[in-house]
Protein backbone atom coordinates (compact mmCIF):
# COMPACT_ATOMS: atom_id res chain seq x y z
CA UNK A 1 0.00 0.00 0.00
CA UNK A 2 1.22 3.54 -0.99
CA UNK A 3 0.82 5.67 1.99
CA UNK A 4 2.36 8.95 3.18
CA UNK A 5 2.94 10.17 6.63
CA UNK A 6 2.21 13.66 7.88
CA UNK A 7 3.61 14.82 10.80
CA UNK A 8 2.63 18.01 12.67
CA UNK A 9 3.39 19.33 15.91
CA UNK A 10 1.77 22.00 17.93
CA UNK A 11 -1.46 23.30 18.22
CA UNK A 12 -4.48 24.05 16.25
CA UNK A 13 -2.85 27.68 14.49
CA UNK A 14 0.15 25.57 14.02
CA UNK A 15 -2.14 22.77 12.16
CA UNK A 16 -3.73 25.29 9.90
CA UNK A 17 -1.00 26.96 8.66
CA UNK A 18 0.33 24.00 7.27
CA UNK A 19 -2.79 23.03 5.60
CA UNK A 20 -1.73 24.82 2.17
CA UNK A 21 1.22 22.22 2.09
CA UNK A 22 -1.05 19.28 2.88
CA UNK A 23 -3.58 20.26 -0.07
CA UNK A 24 -0.66 20.80 -2.25
CA UNK A 25 0.62 17.01 -1.58
CA UNK A 26 -3.03 16.06 -1.78
CA UNK A 27 -2.90 17.92 -5.72
CA UNK A 28 0.65 16.58 -6.46
CA UNK A 29 0.18 12.84 -5.49
CA UNK A 30 -3.42 11.66 -5.61
CA UNK A 31 -2.97 8.45 -5.66
CA UNK A 32 -1.19 8.32 -2.10
CA UNK A 33 -3.24 7.99 0.63
CA UNK A 34 -2.42 11.02 3.39
CA UNK A 35 -2.07 9.95 7.02
CA UNK A 36 -2.08 12.87 9.36
CA UNK A 37 -0.14 12.85 12.89
CA UNK A 38 -1.09 15.82 15.14
CA UNK A 39 -2.99 16.10 18.44
CA UNK A 40 -6.01 14.19 17.69
CA UNK A 41 -8.78 16.59 17.90
CA UNK A 42 -6.57 19.08 15.46
CA UNK A 43 -6.18 16.65 13.45
CA UNK A 44 -10.13 15.37 13.19
CA UNK A 45 -11.10 18.32 11.31
CA UNK A 46 -9.02 17.87 8.53
CA UNK A 47 -10.34 14.25 8.40
CA UNK A 48 -13.75 15.45 8.28
CA UNK A 49 -12.89 17.70 5.23
CA UNK A 50 -11.46 15.16 3.18
CA UNK A 51 -8.25 16.98 3.49
CA UNK A 52 -6.52 13.31 4.85
CA UNK A 53 -7.30 9.95 4.28
CA UNK A 54 -6.74 9.20 8.23
CA UNK A 55 -5.27 10.41 11.60
CA UNK A 56 -2.96 9.39 14.15
CA UNK A 57 -2.27 10.84 17.60
CA UNK A 58 1.37 11.84 18.00
CA UNK A 59 1.32 9.85 21.44
CA UNK A 60 0.01 6.67 19.29
CA UNK A 61 2.77 4.34 20.49
CA UNK A 62 2.89 3.52 16.42
CA UNK A 63 5.10 6.36 16.12
CA UNK A 64 7.79 5.52 18.35
CA UNK A 65 9.99 4.28 16.00
CA UNK A 66 10.11 8.03 14.43
CA UNK A 67 11.40 9.31 17.74
CA UNK A 68 13.56 6.22 18.81
CA UNK A 69 17.39 7.09 19.09
CA UNK A 70 18.00 3.55 18.35
CA UNK A 71 16.34 3.37 15.15
CA UNK A 72 13.05 2.27 13.72
CA UNK A 73 11.69 -0.65 11.71
CA UNK A 74 9.93 0.51 9.09
CA UNK A 75 7.09 -2.45 9.22
CA UNK A 76 6.33 -1.43 12.72
CA UNK A 77 3.95 1.67 11.22
CA UNK A 78 0.69 0.97 10.82
CA UNK A 79 0.17 0.24 7.35
CA UNK A 80 3.79 -0.96 6.72
CA UNK A 81 6.61 0.89 4.75
CA UNK A 82 6.13 4.26 4.04
CA UNK A 83 6.28 5.73 0.47
CA UNK A 84 7.34 9.14 1.82
CA UNK A 85 7.08 11.35 5.33
CA UNK A 86 6.33 14.90 5.49
CA UNK A 87 7.46 16.96 8.68
CA UNK A 88 6.82 20.31 9.25
CA UNK A 89 8.41 22.47 12.20
CA UNK A 90 8.87 25.38 13.04
CA UNK A 91 12.16 24.94 14.86
CA UNK A 92 14.76 22.15 14.08
CA UNK A 93 13.85 19.07 15.47
CA UNK A 94 16.09 16.54 17.18
CA UNK A 95 19.21 15.17 15.10
CA UNK A 96 17.94 11.77 15.86
CA UNK A 97 14.61 12.28 14.36
CA UNK A 98 16.00 13.70 11.25
CA UNK A 99 18.31 10.53 11.40
CA UNK A 100 15.45 8.29 11.64
CA UNK A 101 12.86 9.57 9.39
CA UNK A 102 15.64 9.23 6.56
CA UNK A 103 16.33 5.71 7.58
CA UNK A 104 12.69 5.24 7.64
CA UNK A 105 11.98 6.61 4.08
CA UNK A 106 15.19 6.73 2.18
CA UNK A 107 15.19 9.21 -0.30
CA UNK A 108 11.27 10.17 1.13
CA UNK A 109 11.67 12.03 3.98
CA UNK A 110 11.16 15.83 4.20
CA UNK A 111 11.88 17.57 7.20
CA UNK A 112 11.06 21.28 6.64
CA UNK A 113 11.38 24.50 9.13
CA UNK A 114 10.06 27.49 8.32
CA UNK A 115 12.03 30.60 9.25
CA UNK A 116 10.18 32.65 11.90
CA UNK A 117 11.89 35.90 11.03
CA UNK A 118 11.26 35.71 7.61
CA UNK A 119 9.47 38.29 5.02
CA UNK A 120 6.54 35.81 4.39
CA UNK A 121 3.54 34.43 6.43
CA UNK A 122 4.72 30.89 8.39
CA UNK A 123 1.66 29.38 6.05
CA UNK A 124 3.41 30.74 2.81
CA UNK A 125 6.86 29.88 4.01
CA UNK A 126 5.55 26.72 4.93
CA UNK A 127 3.97 26.12 1.17
CA UNK A 128 6.68 27.33 -0.77
CA UNK A 129 9.14 25.02 1.46
CA UNK A 130 7.32 22.40 0.36
CA UNK A 131 6.67 22.96 -2.83
CA UNK A 132 10.63 23.08 -3.72
CA UNK A 133 11.27 19.90 -2.13
CA UNK A 134 8.84 18.19 -4.27
CA UNK A 135 10.07 20.15 -7.12
CA UNK A 136 7.04 21.85 -8.04
CA UNK A 137 6.36 25.21 -9.57
CA UNK A 138 3.31 27.07 -7.64
CA UNK A 139 2.35 30.34 -8.03
CA UNK A 140 0.09 33.22 -5.77
CA UNK A 141 -3.24 31.50 -6.79
CA UNK A 142 -1.55 27.49 -6.21
CA UNK A 143 -1.69 28.91 -2.36
CA UNK A 144 -4.74 31.14 -2.65
CA UNK A 145 -6.61 27.72 -3.67
CA UNK A 146 -4.75 25.60 -1.20
CA UNK A 147 -4.78 27.76 1.71
CA UNK A 148 -8.91 27.00 2.22
CA UNK A 149 -10.56 24.63 3.14
CA UNK A 150 -12.22 22.28 0.20
CA UNK A 151 -15.53 23.10 -0.48
CA UNK A 152 -17.98 20.73 1.53
CA UNK A 153 -21.30 20.24 3.17
CA UNK A 154 -21.31 20.55 6.73
CA UNK A 155 -22.42 18.11 9.28
CA UNK A 156 -22.88 20.27 12.18
CA UNK A 157 -26.28 22.12 12.72
CA UNK A 158 -26.03 25.94 12.19
CA UNK A 159 -27.83 27.34 15.28
CA UNK A 160 -29.46 30.32 13.02
CA UNK A 161 -31.40 30.20 10.22
CA UNK A 162 -30.12 33.64 9.08
CA UNK A 163 -26.84 35.56 9.23
CA UNK A 164 -24.69 35.30 12.25
CA UNK A 165 -21.31 36.40 13.98
CA UNK A 166 -18.82 34.99 15.68
CA UNK A 167 -16.68 36.33 18.56
CA UNK A 168 -14.01 34.27 20.19
CA UNK A 169 -12.29 36.74 22.45
CA UNK A 170 -9.93 33.95 23.60
CA UNK A 171 -6.19 33.21 23.36
CA UNK A 172 -3.95 30.89 24.28
CA UNK A 173 -1.33 33.82 25.90
CA UNK A 174 -2.81 36.48 27.85
CA UNK A 175 -1.08 38.96 26.47
CA UNK A 176 -2.60 38.45 23.19
CA UNK A 177 -6.26 38.64 24.38
CA UNK A 178 -8.06 41.95 23.39
CA UNK A 179 -9.67 42.97 26.43
CA UNK A 180 -13.33 41.37 26.63
CA UNK A 181 -15.77 44.53 27.41
CA UNK A 182 -14.65 45.61 24.56
CA UNK A 183 -15.32 42.27 22.65
CA UNK A 184 -18.82 43.14 24.71
CA UNK A 185 -19.14 46.92 23.29
CA UNK A 186 -18.76 44.96 20.11
CA UNK A 187 -21.42 42.59 20.67
CA UNK A 188 -23.52 45.40 21.69
CA UNK A 189 -23.16 47.30 18.72
CA UNK A 190 -23.95 44.37 16.48
CA UNK A 191 -27.17 42.93 17.83
CA UNK A 192 -27.94 47.25 17.95
CA UNK A 193 -28.62 46.20 14.19
CA UNK A 194 -30.12 43.38 14.16
CA UNK A 195 -27.11 40.52 13.96
CA UNK A 196 -27.20 37.77 15.35
CA UNK A 197 -24.31 35.34 17.10
CA UNK A 198 -22.34 33.62 19.05
CA UNK A 199 -19.69 34.13 21.69
CA UNK A 200 -17.23 30.75 21.84
CA UNK A 201 -14.92 30.13 24.84
CA UNK A 202 -12.73 27.66 25.19
CA UNK A 203 -10.10 25.73 27.48
CA UNK A 204 -7.90 29.05 27.55
CA UNK A 205 -10.40 31.21 28.98
CA UNK A 206 -12.11 28.66 31.15
CA UNK A 207 -9.74 30.28 34.48
CA UNK A 208 -11.49 34.08 33.89
CA UNK A 209 -14.85 34.32 35.41
CA UNK A 210 -16.10 37.28 33.22
CA UNK A 211 -16.16 34.98 29.91
CA UNK A 212 -18.98 33.12 31.74
CA UNK A 213 -20.92 35.57 33.21
CA UNK A 214 -21.29 38.41 31.19
CA UNK A 215 -25.09 39.23 29.74
CA UNK A 216 -25.34 39.40 26.24
CA UNK A 217 -27.65 40.85 24.17
CA UNK A 218 -31.15 39.45 22.45
CA UNK A 219 -30.38 36.76 19.68
CA UNK A 220 -26.40 35.96 21.40
CA UNK A 221 -25.77 33.09 22.86
CA UNK A 222 -22.57 31.66 25.11
CA UNK A 223 -21.16 28.31 23.55
CA UNK A 224 -18.05 26.95 25.36
CA UNK A 225 -16.19 23.34 24.39
CA UNK A 226 -17.09 23.15 21.13
CA UNK A 227 -15.26 20.55 19.38
CA UNK A 228 -12.99 21.78 16.11
CA UNK A 229 -15.20 19.92 13.68
CA UNK A 230 -18.63 22.00 15.29
CA UNK A 231 -16.38 25.38 14.95
CA UNK A 232 -15.19 24.44 11.40
CA UNK A 233 -19.16 23.75 10.60
CA UNK A 234 -20.19 27.70 12.24
CA UNK A 235 -17.32 29.68 10.88
CA UNK A 236 -17.99 28.08 7.39
CA UNK A 237 -21.41 29.17 8.07
CA UNK A 238 -21.02 32.80 9.21
CA UNK A 239 -21.07 35.66 8.22
CA UNK A 240 -18.00 36.97 9.75
CA UNK A 241 -15.77 36.07 12.91
CA UNK A 242 -13.91 38.49 15.11
CA UNK A 243 -10.85 37.26 17.78
CA UNK A 244 -7.77 37.33 18.57
CA UNK A 245 -4.28 35.85 17.49
CA UNK A 246 -5.80 32.24 17.95
CA UNK A 247 -6.32 28.76 16.54
CA UNK A 248 -9.91 29.29 16.16
CA UNK A 249 -8.98 32.59 13.81
CA UNK A 250 -6.67 30.31 11.57
CA UNK A 251 -9.65 28.00 11.45
CA UNK A 252 -11.76 31.05 10.27
CA UNK A 253 -9.75 32.51 7.94
CA UNK A 254 -9.12 28.63 6.37
CA UNK A 255 -12.84 28.68 6.66
CA UNK A 256 -13.44 31.36 4.27
CA UNK A 257 -15.28 34.07 6.63
CA UNK A 258 -14.64 37.51 6.01
CA UNK A 259 -12.23 38.15 9.65
CA UNK A 260 -11.33 41.04 11.73
CA UNK A 261 -8.34 39.65 13.85
CA UNK A 262 -6.46 41.63 16.38
CA UNK A 263 -2.76 41.02 16.85
CA UNK A 264 0.64 42.13 18.44
CA UNK A 265 3.33 43.85 16.27
CA UNK A 266 5.69 41.18 16.99
CA UNK A 267 3.69 38.54 15.96
CA UNK A 268 3.35 40.23 12.44
CA UNK A 269 3.55 38.92 9.69
CA UNK A 270 4.56 35.67 10.43
CA UNK A 271 1.05 34.82 11.91
CA UNK A 272 -1.16 36.45 9.62
CA UNK A 273 -3.95 34.19 8.75
CA UNK A 274 -4.52 34.09 5.02
CA UNK A 275 -7.79 35.33 3.51
CA UNK A 276 -10.33 37.57 3.82
CA UNK A 277 -8.80 38.93 6.95
CA UNK A 278 -8.49 42.46 7.86
CA UNK A 279 -5.66 42.86 11.04
CA UNK A 280 -5.65 45.68 13.35
CA UNK A 281 -2.47 45.61 15.32
CA UNK A 282 -0.41 47.40 18.18
CA UNK A 283 2.56 46.98 20.63
CA UNK A 284 0.15 46.44 23.27
CA UNK A 285 -2.89 44.37 22.64
CA UNK A 286 -5.30 47.19 24.80
CA UNK A 287 -3.89 49.80 22.29
CA UNK A 288 -5.90 48.52 19.59
CA UNK A 289 -9.41 50.85 19.95
CA UNK A 290 -12.67 50.10 20.29
CA UNK A 291 -13.53 52.33 17.60
CA UNK A 292 -11.31 51.56 15.14
CA UNK A 293 -12.67 47.75 16.04
CA UNK A 294 -16.06 48.79 15.69
CA UNK A 295 -15.63 50.73 12.38
CA UNK A 296 -13.85 47.45 10.42
CA UNK A 297 -16.82 45.25 12.46
CA UNK A 298 -19.70 47.48 11.37
CA UNK A 299 -18.12 47.77 7.75
CA UNK A 300 -18.58 43.79 7.19
CA UNK A 301 -22.51 44.30 7.07
CA UNK A 302 -24.45 44.87 4.13
CA UNK A 303 -24.87 48.04 3.57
Amino acid sequence: MNWTLLLRPGGLGDLIITLPSIRLLRRLYPGLALHLAARRPYAAVLEAAGVVDGILDLDDRALTPLFSEQGGDPHSLPGGPLSALWAWFLKPPSASFSKTAAALVPGGAHVLVADPRGALPLSRDLFERTAAAAGATVTAGDFADCARFPPRRSKVEVPFDRSFAVVHPGSGGRNKRWPFDRFLSLIGSLAGRGVPGILLTGPAEEDDKEYGRSPLPPGWRHLSSATPAELLGWLSACRFYIGNDSGVTHLAAAAGARTLAFFLDEHLPSWKPFGRVTVLHSGRIDGISLADAREVALGLLPG
